[in-house]
C-alpha cells in the first residue's frame, strides 16, 4: 500500500488505520475497508470524528441515536455500540486497543494527524499557500470525494461540517487563482462554468470566469456572466454584487480584452477572515532572547490538541505587541499557522477600560466570518461556537492588552490547537505558560532603535546625543519611538537639538506610568507642541472620542475640520506614530497617549468648548444613524427624535448591504456614544440613538446587545424624567426580553410600559406595548387573553393610527385566532393585514406574508403556504433577516413535504435549524426541529422525526412557546404509533 502520510500504526499490531472524512466516512485497514457495522455504530463513529481529540459526552451521543426520548437502559446500550465499534476497529483476530478511549463523561477518539484525511488535507494546504504552487493545491483538492464526513446531518455536528466543506470550496478558488497565476488556463473555463452552476451565489467562482474569459478574448460571455450573478443576487438577496467583483466588471469593460485579473478581496456568504494580523513594523530592534523564545515555542509541535500559550508581561509602552506582531509575522512568513492568525484587542471602552470576554469572543467570531445576528447571546454559547469554527486548524492568535486571567480564560478555553501570544500589563497568572517579563529597553537596543528610524548616518554622526536622547525619553520604547519619528519627518534637526528641546519642556506624570513618566510626557508634549495648529486640535479631540476608534468623518464632526482636512490630519500623525492604523480607513490611539490626549485637551481648551465639540460629535452620530437606518424602519418611530443640523456630511448608502455594514463597524462606538451622552446628561441623543439603533439591532446582533442598549437608555429615560419616553423604551425592552425568552421579564416590563402610556395619555404607544403583551400571552399558551389584547390595542390604533402597526397587530390576531380553532376569521384577517401593508409600501410585508403563509400551512392548504412564505422568504432575505427567513423556512419544510418535495422539505428545515441555533434563538430553533420533525414524518422516516421531536421539546422545555411544546408532544405521539422501532438500528 502507499503510505501517503496519513496512517495511523497500531502498535499492538503493526497493522494502519486511516481514517477518511473527506466525504464517505470510511475506515482503512492495511488498505482494506473496515465493516463498521449498522447506522447506530456509523453514527457514533461520525461524530467522534467530527470532535475528534475531543471529549463526546455520553449525553450527547445518546441525543443522536435516541433523539429527545433515550430507552431508560440507554447507558448501557451505548456502551455496546462503542465497544462493539472498538472491536471492529481493533479486528476481531487482534487484541489491539483501538483508538476509542473512555474519558468522564463520555468518549474521546484519538486519531494522530497523519492518520485523518483532513488532517493531511489542512497540512498540503498551507503549504500551498506558502509556495503559491498549483500543483501542492491539486494535490490538496484531489482528496475530496463528496460532501465532508457524507454530509452528516446532526445538528450538533452541523457548525464543524460546515465549516470543513467551507474549507473545500476555499481551496478550490485558490487553486484556481494559483492556475491564473501560473497562466494554466486550459480547461479552466469548463471547470468554473460547473462551479458556478452548483455554487450560483460564490462570487469567487463568477469572477474567475470572467477573468477567464476576458484573457481569452470572450468578453462579451464574461460580461454575460457577471450580468448572471447580479440577476440572481438581486432577486435571491436583494443585494449588489460586492465591491471587488464590481470593479472586475468595470475592468473588462473598460479593457476588453485578456488584461483581466482576479478581482482581489472577492468573498462568499460563507468565507472566512482568518489573516487578521495587523502589520509588522518595519523598526523592529532588539529582544532578542524574548524573541527567539516565542519562535522555539511557535515552531515546535506538540501532539495535543491544547494550544501552546505565552504571557508577554510589561509595563505601557514597553512593547510587547511589537513583539507579539513580529513573532507572529515571522512564523507565518516561515509557512506557519495556515488554518489562521487572529488578533484581537483587550483593551476597550467600559467603565473599566476592558473588552468583556462575551465580547471579545463575539469579535473573534465576526472575524471568522460569522455574521453579527448569528453570535450566540451568552458566553458558553459562543466559546461553543468558537471552539467549533477553529476546530482542527492551528491558529496563532494574539489577544493584545488583556487585563486579568478572567477575561481571558473562556477564550483560551475555545481556542483551537496553536499558538495564543497574551500581552498584558499584569504577570497574568496561565497555568502552563510561558512567561516572559519586558523591561525598559538597554541603552543599546534604545540606540538601535533610533538608528533604525533615522538613518545610520545621523545616528553615528551624533552617537553622544542619541545616548542621552534615549536616556531623556527613559529607555522606554514608545517614547523613544515618537521622538526618533520627529527627527526622520524633520531631516534639517540635530539629535542634540531634540535632546535640548526636551529638556526645555515641562510635564506633568502621567498616572499610567510607572516609571520616567516625566521624560516619557515630555517626549509627548514635544511632539504636539512642534504639530501645526490644526493637527494640535484634532490630536488632543481625539481623547473625547469615547470608542474604540475613529474615521475621518467622526473627526470632522469632533473638530468642525472637512473630512479631507481631517483625513489629512489623521495621515500626518500616522506618520508621526501618534495613532495607529490596523485596517483603512479608521485610527485608534495607544492607551497612553489617549491619555495625554484627554489630559492636554483639559488644559488647553475650556469646559465649554470639549462640551461643545461633544455635543457636535453625538449630533453628527445621531444624524449618521437616522440616514442610515431610516429605509430599514417599518413603522414611525416611536419617540420624536430631534435630527440636529451637522456641517459634516453623513454616510450616504446605495445599498442596504452598504448601511448594515457601516452599522456593523460602527457597532461599538456607538454602544459608547450612549453610555457617553447618558453620563454627560444628554439624554436625547441617547434615547435617540437607542430607538434609531433599534431595526439594526432586532435583525443583525445578538439580543444581549440589544438589551445593554436599552438598558442605558432606560436609565437616560428616568435620568430625563421623561415619561413618556421611558415607557417607550420599556415597551421596547420588554419586546427584547421575550426575544430572548425571558417571559417574567417582559411581561413586568411591559405592564410598567402600558401604565406609563396610559399617564402619559399615549393611545398609539399604548397599542404598541399590548401588541407585545399579546405576543407574551400568546407564547405561554393563553390564546383568549392574547385575542382580547391584540382586540384592544387595535382599538387604541384607531382608524388614524399607523397603516404598519395596525396591520402587524392584526397579524399577529390572525394567529391566536388559528390556534383557538377559529380560521373562518383568522386567514380573512391574515389577508387584510397583508393588503394593509401593501397599499402604504416599505418593509414590513415579509413579517405578514410569513403569518399567511404559517396558517395556511396549519390547515392544510399547502399550495397557497408555499406562494406566500416564498414571497416571504425572498422578502427576509432582501431585508437581512435571518431569523424570519428561520420562521419561513420551517413553514416551508413542512408544506414542501406535504407536497411530496422531500429533498426540498429537509433543505428547507435544516437550514432553519442551522440558523435558529447560530442565532440562539430557542423559539425559532424549536419551531425549526418540528418543521422538520413532521417532514420526516411524512416521508415516512419516523426515526428521525422522533430525535427532531425531541429536540424541539427539549428546547422549548417549560418557558418556551406553548404552541410548539404541543407540535412537538404530538409528533412524538404519531411516531410512537407508527409501529417503527425507533430505538434500534
Amino acid at each position: 500500500m502507499t503510505n501517503r502520510g496519513w496512517t495511523f500504526i497500531d502498535a499492538s499490531s503493526d497493522r494502519l488505520l486511516e481514517f477518511r472524512v473527506l466525504g464517505p466516512v470510511t475506515v482503512l485497514r492495511d488498505g482494506a475497508p473496515v465493516d463498521l457495522g449498522g447506522p447506530q455504530r456509523r453514527a457514533v463513529l461520525t461524530l467522534l470524528l467530527v470532535h475528534a481529540g475531543q471529549i463526546v459526552p455520553a449525553d450527547t451521543l445518546a441525543d443522536l441515536l435516541w433523539g429527545g426520548s433515550p430507552p431508560r437502559s440507554y447507558r448501557v446500550q451505548l456502551q455496546g455500540v462503542v465497544s462493539d465499534l472498538r472491536r471492529r476497529l481493533a479486528g476481531r483476530e487482534s487484541r489491539a486497543a483501538a483508538p476509542i478511549v473512555t474519558v468522564a463523561p463520555g468518549y474521546l477518539l484519538r486519531v494522530p494527524d497523519g492518520a485523518l484525511d483532513l488532517a493531511v488535507f489542512r497540512r498540503e494546504v498551507a503549504e500551498a499557500q506558502a509556495t503559491g504552487d498549483h500543483h501542492r493545491w491539486e494535490s490538496a483538492v484531489a482528496r475530496w470525494h463528496g460532501p465532508a464526513f457524507g454530509g452528516f446531518d446532526y445538528p450538533g455536528a452541523q457548525a464543524v461540517v460546515a465549516g470543513v466543506e467551507e474549507e473545500r470550496w476555499t481551496a478550490v478558488e485558490d487553486l484556481v487563482d494559483a492556475r491564473l497565476a501560473a497562466g494554466s488556463v486550459d480547461g479552466l473555463s469548463a471547470e468554473l462554468a460547473r462551479l458556478t452552476r452548483e455554487h450560483p451565489l460564490r462570487e469567487r467562482f463568477h469572477g474567475q470566469l470572467m477573468t477567464v474569459l476576458a484573457r481569452t478574448s470572450r468578453v462579451g460571455e464574461a460580461l454575460a456572466v457577471y450580468r448572471s450573478l447580479r440577476d440572481r443576487l438581486v432577486d435571491e438577496l436583494g443585494i449588489e454584487p460586492s465591491a471587488p467583483i464590481r470593479r472586475l466588471h468595470r475592468q473588462i469593460l473598460v479593457a476588453g480584452d485578456g488584461k483581466a485579473r482576479p478581482a482581489a478581496g472577492i468573498t462568499t456568504g460563507g468565507t472566512t477572515a482568518y489573516r487578521q494580523l495587523p502589520p509588522d513594523l518595519a523598526d523592529f530592534v532588539g529582544r532578542g532572547p524574548d524573541l527567539a523564545a516565542i519562535l522555539d515555542l511557535g515552531r515546535s509541535h506538540q501532539n495535543s490538541t491544547a494550544a501552546r500559550i505565552v504571557v508577554v508581561a510589561g509595563m505601557a509602552g514597553v512593547g510587547k505587541t511589537r513583539l507579539a506582531l513580529r513573532a507572529a509575522h515571522q512564523l507565518v512568513a516561515e509557512g506557519r499557522y495556515g488554518g489562521g492568525q487572529l488578533y484581537i484587542d483587550l483593551a476597550g471602552i467600559d467603565a473599566a477600560g476592558t473588552v468583556a470576554p462575551e465580547t471579545a469572543l463575539s469579535n473573534l467570531l465576526r472575524l471568522l466570518g460569522v455574521a453579527p445576528q448569528l453570535v450566540p447571546p451568552d458566553l458558553d454559547a459562543r466559546a461553543t461556537l468558537l471552539r467549533d469554527r477553529l476546530a482542527g486548524r492551528e491558529v496563532l492568535m494574539i489577544l493584545d492588552s488583556a487585563a486579568d486571567e478572567r477575561q481571558i480564560a473562556p477564550l483560551l478555553a475555545a481556542g483551537a490547537a496553536g499558538l495564543v501570544i497574551v500581552t498584558s500589563r499584569r504577570a497574568l497568572a496561565v497555568d502552563g505558560a510561558l512567561h516572559l517579563n519586558l523591561s525598559m529597553f538597554t541603552p543599546g537596543e534604545a540606540a538601535s532603535l533610533v538608528e533604525a528610524v533615522i538613518g545610520a548616518d545621523r545616528s553615528v554622526a551624533e552617537r553622544t546625543a542619541v545616548a542621552d536622547l534615549v536616556a531623556r525619553c527613559g529607555h522606554l520604547p514608545l517614547a523613544v519611538t515618537v521622538a526618533a519619528h520627529r527627527l526622520r519627518m524633520r531631516p534639517a534637526w540635530s539629535v542634540a537639538g531634540l535632546v535640548d528641546r526636551l529638556a526645555a519642556a515641562s510635564g506633568v506624570e502621567l498616572d499610567e506610568l510607572t516609571a520616567g513618566s516625566r521624560a516619557v510626557e515630555a517626549v509627548f508634549q514635544h511632539a504636539y507642541d512642534s504639530l501645526p495648529d490644526r493637527i494640535r486640535l484634532v490630536f488632543r479631540r481625539l481623547g473625547l472620542h469615547p470608542g474604540v476608534d475613529v474615521t475621518a468623518a467622526s473627526v470632522a464632526a469632533l473638530t468642525g475640520l472637512d473630512p479631507p482636512q481631517a483625513e489629512d490630519a489623521l495621515a500626518e500623525l500616522l506618520d508621526l506614530h501618534l495613532v495607529g492604523q490596523s485596517v483603512p480607513d479608521r485610527y485608534h490611539l495607544h492607551d497612553l497617549l489617549r491619555a495625554f490626549a484627554q489630559r492636554t485637551c483639559r488644559r488647553a481648551e475650556s469646559a465649554d468648548a470639549a462640551d461643545g465639540a461633544v455635543t457636535d460629535l453625538l449630533d453628527w452620530y445621531v444624524g449618521a444613524t437616522e440616514e442610515v437606518t431610516r429605509p430599514m424602519f417599518r413603522y414611525r418611530l416611536p419617540v420624536a427624535i430631534r435630527v440636529p443640523p451637522t456641517k459634516t456630511p453623513v454616510p450616504q448608502c446605495e445599498t442596504q448591504e452598504q448601511a448594515l455594514d457601516w452599522l456593523d463597524d460602527e457597532n461599538a462606538n456607538l454602544l459608547a456614544v450612549i453610555r457617553m451622552a447618558t453620563d454627560r446628561g444628554k439624554y436625547a441623543h441617547a434615547i435617540g440613538l437607542a430607538h434609531l439603533l433599534r431595526v439594526y439591532f432586532v435583525r443583525r446582533a445578538p439580543v444581549t446587545d440589544r438589551i445593554a442598549v436599552l438598558r442605558v437608555a432606560e436609565t437616560a429615560a428616568r435620568e430625563a424624567g421623561d415619561l413618556s419616553e421611558l415607557a417607550h423604551t420599556l415597551s421596547e425592552l420588554g419586546h427584547a426580553y421575550g426575544t430572548a425568552l425571558q417571559l417574567d421579564t417582559e411581561s413586568d416590563l411591559l405592564r410598567q410600559a402600558i401604565a406609563l402610556h396610559e399617564l402619559c395619555g399615549d393611545d398609539h404607544g399604548g397599542a404598541v406595548a399590548l401588541n407585545h403583551l399579546g405576543t407574551a400571552h400568546r407564547r405561554a399558551g393563553r390564546y383568549a387573553e392574547a385575542v382580547e389584547l391584540y382586540r384592544t390595542a387595535l382599538d387604541l390604533l384607531g382608524p388614524d393610527g399607523d397603516p404598519a402597526r395596525v396591520a402587524a397587530t392584526a397579524s399577529n390576531l390572525s394567529i391566536v385566532l388559528h390556534l383557538l380553532g377559529r380560521d373562518d376569521e383568522a386567514i380573512p384577517q391574515a389577508l387584510h393585514a397583508v393588503r394593509v401593508q401593501q397599499t402604504i409600501g416599505g418593509p414590513g410585508e415579509a413579517a405578514l406574508q410569513t403569518n399567511l403563509g404559517r396558517i395556511y400551512a396549519r390547515v392544510g392548504r399547502h399550495t397557497e403556504a408555499v406562494e406566500h412564505s416564498e414571497r416571504a422568504l425572498h422578502l427576509h432575505r432582501a431585508d437581512g433577516s435571518r431569523t424570519g427567513e428561520a420562521i419561513v423556512l420551517g413553514t416551508l419544510c413542512v408544506s414542501y413535504a406535504e407536497l411530496g418535495r422531500y429533498p426540498a422539505a429537509v433543505r428547507a428545515g435544516r437550514r432553519a435549524v442551522g440558523i435558529g441555533r447560530r442565532a440562539a434563538n430557542p423559539e425559532v430553533e424549536a419551531m425549526a426541529f418540528n418543521g422538520l420533525g413532521e417532514a420526516f414524518a411524512l416521508a415516512g422516516r419516523h426515526r428521525a422525526a422522533q430525535r427532531r421531536f425531541g429536540r424541539a421539546l427539549a428546547i422549548v422545555g417549560d418557558r418556551g412557546d406553548a404552541d410548539e411544546r404541543a407540535r412537538a408532544l404530538a409528533g412524538l405521539d404519531r411516531c410512537r404509533a407508527s409501529g417503527e422501532e425507533l430505538g434500534g438500528e
